[in-house]
């Protein structure tokens, strides 16, 4: 107690004139007996030192350390996942504590440290690891079995997924529930893609669209549908877990009025690609604050989305089951989604590195265009890797879901006006062998193509044109659009537009 009243009183004596201090040397070795003149002196320094470290200029780590963001993340040969686990402290405190597993197969206690050792190399950890709910998302025998080397086969974790997935969904379309399940395995992978995408359910009432919600929230990594969390905790979340966020009954992001609906829009236009974070104004002197977003989410609407958002998304149609699927209950009792869960930290923790070189090659991403490739590059590459190891014709299977997903969402972006347009070109220049078009020529030609074509303007063609990339050639005051077959056949590709006459997509 006497040298800790000593060494608290040295501060105020750092810088003070040497006639005061040692005044004061005098009281305090005369007062406190056990303290000595040397004692004085040591302190004295230490009080000292640490001043001078406390001015120091902070050393810089920039460039010289990697850093991570601790819930999820992979530098070039190492991945890292922090999951929270039921522990009890020595100072005897019982409370979910993070842990680090790792691609090398060791688990770290987070201990508020933000430079850790992994594997003979220091890292800095972007944030301090979050612990965050009650629940054990990877189960500690699990975690056990694969620090001694457990390695389930990620074969076997795509098909119990996409069994799970089928098992409790009647989809439309044949190949929906590999397409999700892959997400899913995304779900565990999506730091190293530049984008991930969104999927969105979309149906009237009793179709299944929560339903699959749920399914997801079972599998997915460190999954969260939102229903009551603030937009501010929202932000919090998604950065702190990483993890795969639900939004049901997304009717609300299109009222303009509702500024938690204002929030969420734009939470998930910002969070489809890597690098785009959400800034938000906080508190009552309006800070700006960055929030990292990006992750994958899942959204289920009745109404559908506006087309920004709707362009981010792998679309899911979904229609009210016939069977008995519906009446199947999902809970955390009626399957082994801890098990299904275990087998799909070890395909990420132990397959990332395959996953990403088949990625940056653009593996079977052929024939889609820069936007659709874009969204189906990450789904296309773990589809390559298990096809690569024994899920034979799984990859030619997502790419042709793939493709008819890229022509429907292609057609849906062109309204009837724009369509019948195309159309009209079509005839004009591959079917009659026209060079030349005027804006009356198109316009009257559309006519065959729609119910009604009033309203349509010669002028409103001439624009089109252009949009489509056709421009105008001058000869007095007559409007000619030069056209080829070749040209006109080469923008319905692009679009997806299918001619009536020939009966394939050209």
């Amino acid at each position: 107690f006497k040298q800790k009243t000593a060494y608290e009183i040295m501060p105020s004596l750092v810088g003070s004139e040497m006639c005061i201090r040692d005044r004061y040397k005098g009281r305090v070795t005369k007062a406190l007996k056990e303290i000595g003149a040397r004692d004085f002196d040591r302190f004295l320094r230490a009080a000292r030192q640490a001043q001078a470290d406390q001015h120091a200029p902070a050393e810089v780590l920039e460039g010289h350390y990697p850093v991570i963001a601790p819930a999820l993340d992979f530098l070039d040969n190492l991945a890292v996942v922090t999951v929270p686990l039921l522990a009890k402290k020595v100072d005897g405190r019982l409370a979910h504590f993070p842990y680090l597993v790792t691609s090398d197969r060791q688990i770290i206690p987070a201990d508020g440290e933000r430079m850790v050792d992994i594997g003979g190399r220091t890292v800095i950890l972007r944030d301090p690891p979050a612990a965050l709910g009650n629940v054990t998302r990877w189960k500690y025998s699990d975690i056990r079995a694969y620090l001694k080397g457990d390695a389930p086969d990620p074969v076997e974790t795509y098909l119990e997924v996409e069994r799970l997935l089928d098992r409790y969904i009647d989809f439309r379309d044949e190949g929906t529930s590999d397409v999700l399940a892959l997400w899913v395995m995304g779900t565990y992978l999506y730091p190293l893609f530049e984008a991930f995408p969104y999927v969105a359910l979309m149906g009237p009432k009793g179709s299944g669209k929560t339903k699959t919600l749920d399914v997801i929230a079972k599998l997915a990594f460190n999954a969260r549908v939102s229903s009551s969390m603030s937009p501010a905790s929202l932000f919090r979340v998604v950065q702190a877990t990483r993890g795969m966020l639900g939004i049901d009954e997304a009717e609300r992001l299109g009222n303009s009025k509702d500024p938690i609906a204002a929030d969420l829009r734009l939470l998930l236009n910002a969070g489809y690609k890597r690098g785009s974070p959400a800034i938000r104004c906080e508190g009552d002197d309006h800070q700006v604050v960055e929030f990292e977003v990006y992750g994958p989410k899942m959204i289920a609407s009745i109404r559908g989305l506006e087309d920004v958002l709707e362009s981010r998304c792998i679309l899911i149609n979904m229609l009210r089951t016939a069977g008995h699927k519906g009446n199947l209950v999902v809970s955390e009792y009626s399957e082994d989604w801890a098990r299904a869960r275990h087998g799909l930290y070890c395909f990420a923790l132990q397959h990332f590195e395959d996953v990403r070189d088949r990625y940056l090659a653009g593996a079977g991403a052929d024939g889609l265009n820069n936007r659709q490739a874009e969204l189906w590059r990450p789904i296309l590459a773990i589809a390559a890797y298990l096809d690569d190891c024994g899920a034979n014709g799984l990859l030619a299977l997502i790419q042709d879901y793939a493709k008819r997903k890229a022509t429907e969402a292609e057609e849906i972006n062109l309204d009837d006006w724009r369509l019948a347009l195309l159309l009209a070109l079509h005839k004009l220049a591959v079917l009659e062998n026209s060079t030349e078009v005027t804006p009356k020529e198109v316009r009257d030609t559309m006519a065959d193509f729609l119910d009604e074509s009033d309203g349509i303007s010669a002028q409103w063609v001439g624009y089109r044109l252009r949009e489509f990339g056709f421009q105008r050639r001058r000869t007095g005051k007559k409007r000619l659009y030069p056209v080829s077959a070749q040209s006109v056949m080469d923008v319905m590709l692009r679009y997806g537009v299918e001619s009536a006459e020939d009966g394939k997509a050209v």
